[in-house]
């Protein structure tokens, strides 16, 4: 039986890599999205644990004018640092929304191959099976070919005629 040669094989295996490669950089840019995100949720927590404070010094009536304005000011640095971090989130989303698209490409791509070569591997399989029943069927022709004429020869009932008038 000849052997399924899929002749894109190397091209197959091309593509495997470039999909591993994709998932490594989605994972990677997923990974840095969570940091930032997470980044991100310590500077709101330290807002909200900011306001706080402040709320309670001032019902505890020992918030003066300097405890106000540092924390005023901390609140500042903190809003900042939330804006520039929501920045570093959205070009993060922006990477992994990247990463995803050129995954999926290369999902699709690989995907295209692996169809072909099933394809291929279905007409090779039905084309061997057709030469094997071929074969098969021409070997019991044959059988049955040789069967007849050992019997034709062997269980003859002519009479042997001569060619020759007996009167000649």
């Amino acid at each position: 039986m000849a052997r399924f040669v899929f002749r894109l094989q190397t091209v197959l295996e091309h593509r495997k890599r470039l999909e591993d490669l994709a998932k490594v950089a989605f994972g990677e840019s997923q990974g840095g999205l969570f940091r930032e995100q997470a980044t991100l949720r310590g500077f709101q927590e330290d807002e909200e644990r900011t306001v706080d404070h402040l709320e309670v010094i001032q019902h505890e009536g020992i918030l003066d004018m300097e405890n106000l304005q540092l924390g005023l000011r901390f609140l500042d640095v903190i809003k900042v640092q939330i804006d520039r971090q929501t920045q570093v989130v959205a070009r993060a989303e922006a990477r992994v929304e990247q990463r995803r698209q050129e995954l999926v490409a290369a999902m699709q791509a690989r995907k295209a191959l692996d169809r072909l070569r099933e394809k291929q591997l279905a007409d090779f399989k039905r084309l061997e099976q057709l030469r094997e029943m071929k074969e098969t069927d021409e070997m019991a022709v044959m059988r049955h070919g040789l069967e007849d004429r050992k019997s034709t020869r062997l269980n003859s009932s002519h009479e042997w005629i001569s060619r020759m008038p007996s009167s000649a």
